[in-house]
């Protein structure tokens, strides 16, 4: 039954996702005005961007990415008789409202019976919550969801109604650090529960790791300034200037002060419909780097989980610190790259590939290099590939 409902509550959250600009009805690359959500009446959500509707993600994908994992199975004696714990409920008091639990809707200010704005927190332990705030005509300016570890949220002075569902009791945010979930999940505040930096997590063969910096703490779109939904190892990196890290599937991440001697990054662009905005970040046990050279011909393979990348350099003369094209061909002149991913391979599109601060040994063999790739692969841009191999210390 629990899981029943769960299901049924990550599917009203789907729905009320595309209701955000009335519902409208898209269809991928077709044209639109604005910045709005909309539904291609299937299996995929779709956001307004440049005059033309694309895909953001798949609402199979957004119920997995809220509906918390089934839990393990194991045998116990029969419990005895319980008294059920009541689910945390809002009593309007009448002064302002500074604590609030689940099935919350209530006007926004600064009166009683009201919610004051300002920043407010929670911790999930493990099932959905869920908080909304809508502006004066209705309509949905910020939401946050989670499942697992802290949430943070900031109700806006200009929003008129809050909305919350799940057995959470929010109140307002202090400056005591959290920490996320043992899972790695949860929303952290930058500065006071993770110091801005570059981070690395392992993430999942299988499961989509959802990661995601803001400038802002309201929940809305326009806050988000990184965001990704990829399976395999992943990348992220916290800027100064950002308010909050929210991480759901990736597991734990931890600092990465000093970029590894050999790394393989792919960050794809989330307007092309066959990459899909993935991302991957390869190095250590998880890359396998093969270099081949010669005196004519010189070869470059990164092998990761999802994702490898084939350089070959042009025929019959090594490889050299140089920029070309990457719908050229393969010639004398022109090298051949490929992008190979999770039923998608990259070759020929509009683009450029270079190669930089080339090394080599005494026999000719590469000992160091940048590999730089950027292609409108899937008819969108940037899709960017990063190679790098650091020479062995002299």
């Amino acid at each position: 039954m629990h899981v029943r409902r769960t299901v049924a509550l990550a599917l009203t959250l789907i729905l009320a996702a595309t209701a955000v600009t009335g519902c409208q009805r898209g269809r991928v690359g077709a044209r639109c005005g604005g910045t709005g959500w909309g539904d291609d009446g299937g299996s995929w959500i779709l956001r307004c961007q440049k005059g033309r509707w694309v895909r953001v993600i798949t609402k199979a994908d957004y119920v997995r990415l809220i509906t918390p994992a089934a839990p393990t199975t194991t045998t116990t004696p029969a419990p005895g008789p319980t008294t059920p714990v009541p689910i945390p409920t809002t009593t309007m008091p009448p002064g302002p409202i500074t604590s609030f639990g689940a099935l919350t809707n209530a006007p926004i200010g600064n009166g009683p019976s009201l919610i004051p704005p300002g920043m407010y927190s929670t911790v999930t332990n493990g099932r959905v919550c869920d908080i909304v705030q809508d502006d004066k005509d209705g309509d949905w300016i910020g939401r946050r969801v989670g499942t697992h570890g802290p949430l943070v949220f900031k109700i806006r002075s200009d929003a008129e109604r809050l909305t919350t569902t799940g057995p959470c009791v929010w109140s307002p945010a202090t400056s005591t650090p959290s920490a996320s979930a043992p899972n790695g999940d949860g929303v952290l505040r930058v500065g006071i529960d993770i110091a801005p930096g570059r981070y690395v997590a392992t993430g999942s063969p299988t499961v989509k790791c959802y990661w995601e910096t803001a400038a802002e703490e309201d929940g809305s779109y326009a806050a988000i300034t990184d965001i990704s939904l990829s399976t395999g190892p992943q990348m992220a990196v916290i800027e100064a200037s950002d308010r909050l890290f929210s991480s759901s599937r990736c597991g734990t991440w931890t600092p990465l002060p000093v970029l590894p001697d050999a790394y393989f990054e792919v960050r794809t662009s989330p307007f092309s419909l066959a990459l899909d905005g993935h991302r991957a970040f390869y190095f250590g046990d998880n890359l396998n780097l093969v270099i081949s050279s010669s005196d004519t011909d010189d070869s470059i393979q990164a092998n990761g989980q999802d994702w490898r990348f084939y350089f070959d350099g042009p025929l019959g003369r090594p490889i050299t610190n140089e920029i070309w094209p990457t719908d050229g061909g393969w010639d004398e002149f022109n090298p051949r790259p490929i992008l190979f991913g999770p039923g998608v391979s990259c070759f020929g599109e509009p683009g450029a590939v270079s190669v930089s601060n080339l090394q080599r040994g005494g026999s000719g063999e590469i000992l160091g290099f940048d590999l730089y790739w950027v292609s409108q692969c899937g008819g969108a841009s940037p899709n960017f590939v990063h190679l790098h191999l650091s020479p062995p210390p002299v």
